[in-house]
């Protein structure tokens, strides 16, 4: 292994001590002020229902974070499309972000923020070329249960990231109607587990798959995906914020849109929206994402030693720690 792996260990086992208090999901936190919205006025017949119109208020407001060409909205009566599907075509000036639903727009707004996050070059080449990009998800029901005891912000936060991923219901044996409306309000549902009873769910949780692979779940979860229904994580820790919990968290949302994704891809995307795109950081930890937990408890005694000599690549600040006081969290 050369030494930039052992980097992607180091930063990958530093993080799993960090504190779950969401400050490294991939979502960024909004600020309006930062950016003005760049979007036309959509197009479409009609008034919409009050609750699309919430919901677009919700599109707009994550596109504040856009900061390429102009996008145009268009809601269209297209039977092409699926209920959350989108497409995306590149005009002369402008981006056209097109859906026969307001959820559909919403997924498409997540599409174009996580190619930004990521400098994503192929996706904008092929826009470029005007060759256009739709995408419709795998699954109808695209579940994850929500973890105990979280706080009206926690609960705001951790809709939005599923929202973001291309979840669009959440389990919970306790709604109420301030969390169902704030569900809505990103296009999600609430439900409670005696409802799902009807369906043909692929339910998976952290043990789903040989415990002996490595402790990002993708690899394990995508053997297991097949056709039905849809999909439902059944077990989120409670530290689902933590580092190594959201990469896992984020996979699992990306596979239930597409189950054909790469495990090596997603969790390239959860490192450069979460840390940074420069392929130097991502390529390592990546590596340590997939690499066996055994292999990574074998090689563990080197990561001190080993990131000591190559303290170039990251601020050796920001991972003040003994070899001692990393162990402990394997």
């Amino acid at each position: 292994m050369n030494r930039l792996f052992f980097i992607g260990l180091f930063c990958v086992f530093v993080n799993l001590a960090s504190a779950g208090d969401g400050s490294l999901l991939w979502v960024q936190s909004l600020d309006p002020a930062e950016q003005p919205v760049r979007c036309s006025k959509v197009a479409a017949k009609g008034s919409l229902p009050m609750q699309d119109s919430l919901l677009m208020q919700r599109v707009t407001s994550e596109l504040t974070a856009w900061k390429g060409a102009p996008i145009s909205l268009q809601l269209v009566a297209d039977s092409t499309l699926a209920t959350e599907a989108y497409r995306l075509t590149r005009t002369d000036d402008s981006i056209r972000l097109g859906a026969s639903t307001v959820r559909g727009l919403l997924q498409g707004a997540y599409c174009l923020l996580r190619a930004q996050a990521m400098d994503d070059v192929c996706l904008c080449r092929t826009l470029t070329n005007h060759e256009p990009i739709t995408e419709a998800p795998t699954y109808a029901w695209r579940l994850i249960s929500a973890p105990a005891a979280l706080d009206d912000e926690e609960w705001t936060d951790f809709v939005r990231a599923c929202a973001s991923v291309g979840l669009n219901g959440i389990v919970t044996s306790t709604p109420d109607s301030d969390r169902v409306q704030v569900c809505i309000d990103y296009g999600l549902r609430l439900y409670e587990p005696q409802m799902l009873n009807q369906l043909t769910l692929i339910r998976l949780t952290s043990e789903s798959g040989n415990a002996t692979q490595s402790l990002y779940k993708a690899q394990a979860w995508s053997t297991l995906l097949a056709d039905a229904d849809g999909v439902w994580l059944d077990e989120l820790p409670q530290d689902y914020a933590s580092p190594l919990a959201a990469a896992n968290w984020y996979a699992f949302g990306r596979l239930a849109w597409n189950r054909h994704l790469s495990p090596r891809a997603l969790a390239y995307e959860w490192v450069a929206q979460t840390y940074c795109s420069n392929p130097l950081f991502c390529v390592p930890v990546v590596q340590a994402l997939l690499t066996p937990y055994e292999t990574v408890r074998e090689q563990a005694e080197n990561l001190m030693d080993v990131f000591l000599e190559q303290s170039s690549y990251l601020d050796t600040r920001q991972y003040d720690r003994t070899e001692t006081e990393l162990l402990q969290y394997f």
